[in-house]
């Protein structure tokens, strides 16, 4: 597989924003993600392969602190290192001293990919997902 990564262009958000819908059942839309694009604490990336758009993630970045705002990869492309790729560019990012993000208590494959990129539970917020589900707090 050749997925490569690069940075988000306004003409990738209404793919984003469906890729998003599909993988994480939130509405958002092309506009916040085009919202994001505009202001520079923001960092957008996408992995593709041939064109077809295998991932994205979100990261705000406020020095010395990142916070992932949102992460998804197409079902086509799981379980093939693109998560961790897109996570270990972001999170590269000079003078980022701790990295903070929030996943869904049921959602055991991301749970893992962080706590195997060195992420640990600091909280939980009950019933934080549209769907009724905790959101677990982790911090690396």
């Amino acid at each position: 597989m050749t997925v490569r990564l690069r940075p988000v262009a306004v003409e990738d958000c209404k793919e984003i924003a469906r890729l998003h819908r599909a993988c994480l059942q939130q509405n958002w839309k092309e506009e916040d993600f085009l919202l994001w694009l505009e202001r520079p604490e923001y960092r957008l990336l996408l992995a593709e392969e041939a064109g077809k758009l295998a991932g994205y993630v979100v990261a705000r970045s406020i020095r010395p602190e990142m916070e992932i705002i949102t992460l998804a990869v197409d079902a086509a492309f799981r379980r093939q290192g693109v998560a961790r790729r897109l996570l270990g560019e972001v999170m590269a990012q000079e003078g980022t001293d701790v990295c903070f993000l929030e996943v869904s208590h049921v959602n055991t494959a991301a749970r893992a990919l962080y706590a195997s990129l060195g992420f640990e539970e600091t909280g939980r917020r009950a019933r934080y997902y549209e769907d009724g589900t905790d959101a677990l707090l982790m911090r690396r």
